[in-house]
């Protein structure tokens, strides 16, 4: 045994010997580096960041003191625990108890801030652990169990301690006491919601903490723990607003939610997440993140959306929303097209608010205009969008005017025409065609002719034709519909068979239209939709004209489809070829 004392002792002294050698020369080296001027790279001019002492040397509570920092834990939870078997003993009263409680984990929140983390980063970070999972389950169980107080006033203490958990984390770097403290009071805030059935309060509390735990993670780099707070308020709202737009109120156990404050609720998380991103990516200058990218959104629809929905269920304030959705839409595009495009370029952030920009645009004015206005509201900003995209040659505005096109024709009623006119049976009860629907027609056409002559996209990749291609098809598809049920209503078409023929000679026709006005460098997306247009006229001839035809019908239907197979692809290869040898 001596002899292997001895030998472990020389061991030692060999290795310390070693160490000391690795020492003196790294310190020797970092002296050299030293001197060396600094280089201009991104490492030599980023601010320095100095790392929690303790994580990476912790001198003051190395690990020969992880003994004594869990027995000094263990006695603290010790008296947590014999707090509450007084109080269980009824040896002092349980407001008393819980007031002892929480002047208990205060007084290790404030040890953990005393600490200096320099030299005992780890202590510090167990105090300020040991504070929160003691604080935290005092107000559920003071709240739930013991009912001291209300779920007001807990929502109150609850965050008294949150802030105070971040505080200690914020101010001493520790990182953990962040991490616990956000998903802590956030669980907490949840149980305490589902247990006493009052929303209000911890949902606002919940959104308070999700909105924080982003900046800390914009400030610090610290990540990860954002997303969770953020999906337990989405969820919490997204509840709300199911519960107060219930019909007949919100249920039973909830019937006590003020659908005022639930609907400022909504409008609070997209607020407050759209103002943090706009904050960061304006002001810091910083590209959008994944995070943002989903949850901008998501705060868009659950919390803006869940307002519209519960103020249209209590009829009262939409207008309100109106108003304030598209004056929000306004700024998105003002901020895309000026602010963004000129610090940022066209990048992830230019196409996140001008995305926001068309859909809280379109969200405000579904929500502001009557029903037989919508449509030519939709239709005017289509061309709108249609002139300035083609004037200032901006392809997001291009593709804006196809979206508001798109909206007005299902407003009008004119995709459900599309719809009866190429699918619904002949003894069905078509939807007619109003004037309405013609006037938004012919404005989705003008806005497709905008776009056509105005621009070169000559040396443009075909994707710019993209938002032509589609008015075009929104256009082609409108003309068609009318033709097939005008003829329907002037009582040319008396059978299955003869409706059939007729929507095979007008895709046939179509498919040869397109073929020949395609050859026009103006308007060359047309031909593009030749083949398609093809396609489906044959899909039609399997589907519908062999099984209900007669002889006369399939000889029409037969006789227009094999004429536009043979001419327009002569047309559009003819067409290819001299685009070659131009």
């Amino acid at each position: 045994m001596m002899e292997r004392l001895a030998r472990l002792e020389e061991e030692l002294r060999e290795l310390r010997s070693l160490v000391h050698g690795l020492v003196e020369r790294l310190e020797h080296l970092e002296g050299r580096q030293a001197e060396r001027p600094a280089v201009d790279s991104p490492a030599a001019t980023a601010p320095d960041v100095e790392p929690p002492a303790g994580l990476l040397k912790p001198t003051g509570a190395g690990l020969r003191s992880v003994p004594s920092l869990l027995g000094r834990t263990l006695l603290v939870f010790a008296g947590a625990f014999l707090l509450r078997a007084l109080t269980d003993a009824q040896l002092v009263s349980r407001p008393v108890g819980v007031a002892l409680g929480l002047a208990y984990a205060g007084l290790w929140m404030f040890a953990s801030y005393r600490e200096d983390t320099k030299t005992a980063w780890l202590s510090s970070a167990i105090h300020g652990l040991a504070a929160v999972l003691i604080g935290f389950p005092l107000v559920w169980e003071a709240t739930v169990r013991f009912q001291v107080w209300t779920p007001v006033a807990a929502a109150g203490i609850l965050t008294i301690l949150t802030a105070g958990g971040f505080t200690v984390a914020w101010r001493r770097e520790l990182r953990p006491v962040a991490w616990v403290t956000s998903l802590g009071a956030a669980l907490t805030s949840l149980a305490l919601l589902l247990s006493t059935r009052t929303v209000e309060p911890f949902a606002l509390l919940l959104i308070a903490i999700g909105l924080v735990s982003v900046w800390i993670s914009y400030l610090k780099k610290w990540y990860g723990f954002r997303w969770v707070t953020a999906a337990l308020a989405d969820l919490v709202i997204l509840q709300t607003s199911l519960l107060a737009s219930a019909p007949g109120g919100p249920p039973g156990p909830y019937a006590s939610l003020n659908l005022a404050l639930a609907a400022a609720l909504g409008v609070t998380l997209f607020l407050g997440y759209g103002g943090s991103f706009t904050a960061r990516t304006l002001a810091r200058r910083r590209s959008i993140t994944p995070f943002e990218m989903i949850q901008m959104p998501v705060a868009l629809v659950v919390g803006l959306g869940g307002a519209i929905r519960i103020a249209a269920a209590a009829h009262r304030g939409e207008a309100l929303l109106g108003i304030l959705t598209l004056l929000l839409g306004v700024a998105c595009y003002g901020v895309a097209f000026t602010a963004v495009d000129r610090r940022l370029g066209r990048g992830r952030n230019f196409f996140l608010y001008s995305t926001l920009g068309v859909t809280l645009v379109l969200t405000g004015s579904l929500v502001l205009s009557a029903e037989h206005l919508l449509p030519f509201m939709w239709a005017g900003l289509a061309i709108a969008t249609a002139v300035l995209g083609g004037r200032l040659d901006r392809a997001t505005l291009r593709a804006h005017s196809a979206i508001y096109a798109l909206a007005a024709l299902a407003a009008s009623g004119v995709l459900g025409n599309v719809r009866d006119a190429f699918t619904s049976a002949l003894e069905a009860a078509w939807t007619p065609v109003t004037a309405s629907g013609l006037i938004v027609l012919a404005m989705t056409g003008i806005s497709y002719f905008v776009l056509a002559w105005s621009g070169d996209l000559e040396e443009q990749p075909p994707s710019a034709r993209l938002p032509r291609l589609v008015l075009a098809s929104l256009t082609l598809a409108g003309v068609l519909t009318v033709a097939v049920v005008t003829v329907r209503q002037l009582g040319f078409v008396e059978s299955p068979a003869a409706l059939a023929a007729l929507r095979t000679v007008a895709l046939a026709g179509a498919g040869l239209g397109t073929a020949i006005l395609g050859r026009s460098s103006r308007i060359r997306e047309l031909s593009w939709l030749t083949y398609p247009l093809l396609v489906l006229c044959g899909v039609g001839i399997l589907a519908e004209d062999l099984r209900q035809g007669t002889a006369l019908t399939l000889f029409a239907g037969f006789a227009a489809y094999g004429l536009a197979l043979l001419i327009a692809p002569r047309l559009l290869k003819r067409h290819d070829g001299t685009a070659q040898d131009a």
